[in-house]
This record gives structure tokens, sequence and C-alpha cells, in this order.
């Protein structure tokens, strides 16, 4: 593969749901279903559990890499703190995500950012914690070419105020 050549990133955002049971099933139906496909072998994943499911699939994945060290399967979480740490009940920071072994990190969803939720200031804030941290942030890949074109524009603007990078 040359410097130029990209993999593709499969992602999956489990939003919130599943228990811890069906987390430690999905996760490890995912890795299966991947094993056993050459072709699936060749991409990239992604998977975004809920936070409280993290380290439980973390140990699944970590159980699967010792014995196929070559199967590019990444845990990633759904979102983090604009805060880098402090008072802020229920607020997950970069540092916990990796403490979680995380390695990418959902920012700037577009639900969020089209109802206003997730103002550009909030977005540039969580970008700058990541790359300090090596969380990798994908960008969303919409169903509609329109979407997708306003939300890459978005999240390019901030990513270039806050002088940090993400995956195109």
């Amino acid at each position: 593969m040359t410097a130029h050549t990209r993999r593709c990133l499969i992602a999956g955002n489990w939003k919130m749901n599943g228990r811890l049971s069906e987390a430690a099933a999905l996760s490890t139906s995912i890795i299966e279903g991947i094993d056993s496909r050459e072709d699936l072998q060749a991409l990239d994943w992604l998977i975004c559990p809920p936070f409280v499911h993290l380290q439980m699939v973390a140990a699944v994945l970590s159980g699967r890499q010792a014995r196929s060290p070559d199967l590019a399967i990444k845990l990633g979480a759904q979102d983090l703190s604009a805060s880098e740490d402090g008072a802020f009940t229920g607020e997950v920071s970069a540092e916990m995500l990796r403490d979680c072994a995380c390695t990418a990190v959902l920012v700037g969803h577009s639900y969020m950012m089209s109802a206003g939720a997730a103002p550009k200031e909030t977005i540039s804030d969580k970008l700058s914690y990541c790359s300090p941290n090596a969380l990798v942030v994908p960008v969303h890949r919409a169903t509609r070419p329109s979407r997708l074109s306003k939300i890459k524009a978005k999240k390019h603007s901030i990513a270039a105020k806050s002088k940090r990078w993400f995956m195109p």
C-alpha cells in the first residue's frame, strides 16, 4: 500500500442501544464475521459502543487481536467532553477514552449539529483534545450526498479554526 492509498473504514455507532450481555455478543459476532471473510479483513473497522460498554468491548477486541494482530478492528467512543477535566457530571474526557483503549471518537454528530445542540465552538473545543490524546476523528458519511457535503464543509471549517486534523 502506498502512502496515498487509503483503506476503507467501516464504523459502527451503536448509539444508546444494548445491554452489557448484548454488547459482548454483538462485538464477538462482528469479530467472527470479519474474521471469516478475507474481503472484510482488507478493511479497517471501528466499533463505537456506548461509553458504559467500552471496557468490556475493549477486552473482547484485545483477546481477538492477540490471536490475529493484523485484524484491523479499533475501538472508538461516541463523543467526548469539550473540557479536559473537571466537575462535569456525565461527561467523558479524551484521557478517559484513551484509558478505555479508544483510538477514535465521533465528534459533531449531524443530528446535533442540525438541531443547534453542538455549536461550532463546542465541536472545536472537543477536536482540540483529540490530537494530543491520539484520538482520530472520522468524518461521518451521510446517506444523501447533499447532506454529506454540508457536514464535511462544516467540520473542515471547524477543524481549520481549531488547527487540528481529522480523517476526511
